[in-house]
């Protein structure tokens, strides 16, 4: 009996002996093998970086014209047509875990490829509503020319509208030059770019919290919502006092009563959201007035 004990004792050491043993023989292989694991993540900056790097090492006539956070204005040449390309959904991709050398080969040549190919048709062309400072971006371009600025509308104080051909990859918004050869007047262009927008499949969302409402469109083109009156009718009736609204970024709408926020801690939480986030449109709050956006001042 004890000499069995004694074999089962033994056998235990051993197998725990055993166990120490492999298990940190393969956690240091584990480690070493697999060192993104523990690297550190790029920023989104730093990735736009890499973006840049890869687009000119696969298509060395590109020109980057200028570029923020996930947003890179480029053309094919140096007197080329500008667009824009995003990288939100490629450094996604990243932080989940693809291989970044992947992300960026497929991402840019899916930019290269599909920015090209965008025809200029009415049908595809869509409303956004941008900030002004959006617009010095390309005035600072030096090679820029007007007819080669994207073709704009005045909206409300601080905001207007653009229009953009959409692609999966990329949005190339009309330039003066392109908006001359649709030979259409901006009221054409204005009717069927609405049209266009309500006859898409996808339609807003709006989810309540204590008061304030939440937007929501397809994470691109929120902004864009602000254009149709019959969702800010809708919300007049929910909001208690006047309708408010702030739109930072491009996937964030917001809208309130006046007598429900402290708009003191409202205005700062927009400001941080605006300068903290990439797609950034305006730190405007603005206010409905006969069925006008106003600023609130």
């Amino acid at each position: 009996m004890k000499k069995a004990v004694f074999i089962l004792l033994l056998s235990l050491i051993v197998l725990a002996f055993f166990l120490v043993f492999y298990l940190d023989d393969t956690s240091t292989q584990s480690s070493s093998s697999s060192p993104k694991t523990f690297s550190k993540q790029l920023s989104k900056n730093e990735f736009t970086l890499k973006f840049i790097d890869e687009i000119k090492k696969q298509n060395p006539n590109i020109s980057i014209h200028s570029h923020n956070e996930l947003e890179v204005i480029l053309s094919f040449s140096k007197d080329g047509e500008s667009f824009t390309a995003y990288l939100d959904n490629a450094y996604r991709l990243y932080l989940n875990g693809t291989e970044l050398s992947y992300v960026l080969k497929k991402h840019v040549e899916a930019v290269l490829s599909t920015s090209q190919e965008i025809p200029l048709e009415l049908k595809r062309i869509l409303p956004v509503v941008k900030g002004v400072e959006f617009l010095e971006s390309y005035k600072n371009i030096p090679s820029s020319k007007i007819e080669d600025l994207p073709y704009h509308e005045n909206y409300a104080d601080g905001l207007v509208i653009l229009y953009a051909l959409d692609s999966e990859k990329a949005v190339k918004y009309i330039s003066e030059k392109e908006f001359k050869e649709l030979k259409i007047d901006k009221e054409e262009l204005r009717s069927a770019a609405f049209n266009n927008f309500k006859n898409r499949a996808i339609k807003e969302q709006i989810k309540e919290t204590n008061g304030v409402y939440e937007i929501y469109y397809d994470g691109n083109y929120e902004s864009s919502l602000l254009l149709f009156d019959d969702v800010w009718e809708r919300l007049k009736t929910m909001v208690d006092g006047e309708l408010i609204v702030a739109i930072p970024t491009r996937d964030i709408l917001i809208a309130s009563g006046s007598n429900t926020i402290d708009l003191t801690k409202f205005k700062a939480g927009i400001d941080d959201v605006y300068s903290q986030n990439s797609y950034s449109i305006t730190r405007n709050i603005y206010v409905r007035k006969d069925n006008k956006w106003k600023i609130l001042k």
